[in-house]
């Protein structure tokens, strides 16, 4: 109980001082930490509507001169390029975010080694899901023929896929930063991540716990009331159209406001995570160097000691 209790105090002080540390560095500088969340946020919409716009519209454009199906190959191939375009530059623009927190050192949005990263780990990511829709197809497929084994080997692969998404997310709960800041390659960063989680769970958790409960505070703010001018906005839609565009200038604001509080957020993590990666190391080093300077001292009191 000792070691878990040491655990949760070494939580709590380097919780304390991600947040403190994280509100000093956003009062300055969350808007810019925003900026990449709205950059990224931007991608990913234009990036989809492009990508469905393609999708649905080549197979109508080219359906008849290489037919339905090879139109809809082509539109599906497109459209799959610009998805992995829209995935790489979002991430490249979160990663950017996330370097500036850890090294307050401004990049570019979209600078060459975090693209490159993107590029990575949207190809890691879509790989992935390949795999495991293509083992859950097999083996539903291959115990389709007995119903009621197909139905318990369902249950357990859904029982194993819960257990999976719970333990990435705990295990990836430092990845982005690994990615970030180490540029490390996508295995490589869920590797180090689980690392680090696995030798301080009970601070990590301590700080999750501490940090989802705080956001979610701080969300639900927003969240009321643009709903409270959703449903007045709705109401009085009936009288003027005009009100329409009132909920969706509200809609505009409500996500701006919630992207500065994902900045926020992302501030409090990436420190949390400096203090795991930097704070031991940081103090030893701050060790070593205080006997450096010490040693003289010493020397020149041993030496005034023999002149005297």
């Amino acid at each position: 109980m000792g070691g878990i209790g040491n655990s949760l105090d070494r939580g709590w002080h380097f919780t304390r001082r991600a947040f403190e540390n994280g509100l000093h560095f956003a009062k300055h500088n969350v808007f810019d930490v925003a900026a990449y969340l709205v950059v990224a946020t931007f991608i990913a919409i234009i990036g989809s509507l492009l990508a469905v716009f393609f999708g649905v519209a080549t197979p109508a454009f080219l359906g008849d001169s290489v037919g339905m199906l090879g139109a809809s190959a082509v539109g599906g191939v497109i459209a799959l390029i610009i998805i992995l375009g829209t995935l790489t530059y979002t991430f490249a623009a979160q990663f950017g975010a996330i370097e500036y927190i850890y090294t307050r050192k401004r990049v570019p949005y979209f600078e060459g080694k975090n693209a490159s990263l993107g590029f990575k780990w949207t190809i890691f990511i879509f790989a992935i899901v390949l795999i495991l829709v293509a083992v859950f197809t097999l083996l539903i497929l291959g115990l389709g023929s007995v119903p009621i084994v197909s139905l318990l080997a369902f249950l357990v692969l859904m029982f194993l896929a819960i257990f999976l998404i719970i333990f990435m997310v705990i295990a990836m709960y430092f990845v982005y930063q690994e990615l970030a800041v180490k540029k490390k390659g996508p295995w490589e960063a869920i590797v180090g991540s689980y690392h680090l989680v696995k030798n301080n769970f009970w601070e990590t958790v301590l700080f999750g716990l501490i940090l989802w409960i705080a956001s979610y505070l701080v969300t639900m703010i927003p969240a009321f009331i643009f709903y409270m001018v959703l449903m007045v906005g709705i109401g009085l839609s009936m009288i003027s159209p005009f009100c329409l565009g009132i909920v969706l200038v509200a809609f505009i604001i409500y996500i701006l406001v919630i992207i500065v509080i994902e900045a926020a957020i992302l501030i409090v993590h990436t420190g949390f995570y400096k203090e795991l990666v930097t704070g031991p190391k940081g103090a030893a080093k701050a060790a070593i160097v205080a006997k450096k300077k010490a040693k003289p001292k010493k020397k020149r009191k041993a030496k005034a000691k023999k002149a005297a």
